[in-house]
């Protein structure tokens, strides 16, 4: 994994490190790979580590997918199935090492910006006022148009609900 390393929040803060690379699930794959990854690392770099953990409505992701990389729909949904796995697994696997975790719903978070940007910037022992608020702002997205417009079949839609079943972490979609 090609991992990048970025110190402090905005300039702002010299005791923060971002750890991360350059696809979303790069780092989920990672972990379930690795499952003592992130011990051996608070150890090698002397460091406190606070996981956060994003996921997205099933659909947007399988959407995504399906136009980042030309896969069907159906192909998509399988690739997710596979990552939602491992993503259920890394969980565990923290949860069971205390690490200090904290799971964000991407449209949740969204749907409720300041708030919940407030939360997490607090959880982070991090200031969050104007500058730091209007960082989180000016990123704002929640769908591409492109992703918008790929409409997913009902047969598809029923698989995503039994996905979404599967995994507790998926609940907060379950009305959609």
């Amino acid at each position: 994994q090609n991992f990048h390393f970025e110190q402090g929040f905005q300039g702002q803060n010299d005791q923060l490190w971002l750890v991360g690379n350059s696809k979303a699930g790069g780092l989920t794959h990672h972990l379930f790979d690795n499952p003592g990854f992130i011990e051996e690392f608070e150890q090698t770099m002397n460091l406190n580590v606070k996981i956060i953990m994003l996921t997205r409505h099933p659909a947007s992701m399988i959407k995504s997918f399906h136009k980042r990389t030309g896969a069907s729909p159906l192909q998509a949904l399988e690739y997710y199935r596979q990552t939602a796995a491992k993503l259920a697994s890394v969980r565990n696997v923290l949860e069971q090492q205390n690490a200090d975790l904290q799971l964000i719903c991407y449209e949740e978070f969204m749907a409720d910006l300041d708030t919940q940007a407030k939360s997490l910037m607090e959880w982070l022992s991090l200031p969050c006022g104007d500058a730091q608020l209007a960082a989180f702002h000016s990123n704002r997205k929640l769908e591409s148009r492109e992703d918008a417009r790929i409409q997913l079949d009902p047969a598809l839609l029923n698989d995503i609900d039994q996905l979404i079943d599967q995994y507790g972490f998926f609940n907060v979609y379950r009305k959609d």
